[in-house]
């Protein structure tokens, strides 16, 4: 048990120094997108790759991690709505309930810009960060380690963020989510659905 904590620490520190590191300029591959909708994409698409092949050569060992199964509990949807009213609640606690709670935002983009910024918030950010951050949160042995680790990714989750005291309740609800059903699909539905909220949404 100890070598296979190890080894998922050691992929945890791989991956995150992939999405975190400092890419030359020449690498930015994407052209015409402002930096401020990018939300470091390239590192994120290098994230990807390097799960997709481990996923590749250890598939048959945690395929139950990403099963579609989970799609049909419709107990799945009313913890993942639960979770973000929670999370909802528990941010603006925080911060004091501001007044601005519940104004719709209309971000100024073109319909390219604006169709670049979902795809990248709602489907490529949500499944790096689960599958970075939650994923081998599930598949820790120890279930004394799980807790451990629920904490530890949330608040480094947290950490990588504008507001980090806001955040780690995001962090914490996708982490009970994940573990719960055993599942990466429904916190990164949960991630999604938090980030196209926030995108339009002040909450």
């Amino acid at each position: 048990m100890f070598k296979k904590t190890v080894m998922l620490l050691t992929i945890f520190f791989i991956a995150f120094g992939l999405e975190n590191v400092k890419l030359p300029d020449d690498v930015y591959f994407i052209q015409g997108i402002p930096r401020t909708l990018m939300f470091k994409l390239e590192n994120r698409l290098f994230v990807l790759t390097f799960f997709i092949i481990l996923l590749l050569i250890y598939r048959r060992k945690y395929h139950h991690v990403f099963s579609l199964d989970v799609l049909k509990d419709r107990k799945m949807y009313v913890w993942v709505i639960i979770t973000l009213m929670c999370v909802t609640f528990l941010k603006q606690a925080s911060i004091g309930f501001e007044d601005t709670f519940g104004l719709i935002r209309l971000p100024q983009l073109s319909t390219f810009h604006l169709f670049f910024l979902l795809l990248n918030v709602c489907l490529i950010v949500p499944i790096q960060e689960e599958l970075l951050y939650r994923g081998l949160l599930i598949i820790v042995p120890s279930k004394r380690w799980k807790v451990v680790m629920l904490i530890s990714s949330s608040i480094t989750f947290a950490l990588l963020h504008t507001y980090p005291l806001q955040i780690i309740w995001l962090g914490l609800g996708l982490g009970v989510l994940a573990l719960r059903f055993n599942n990466l699909w429904v916190p990164i539905i949960a991630h999604s659905l938090w980030n196209l909220l926030v995108t339009y949404i002040n909450l």
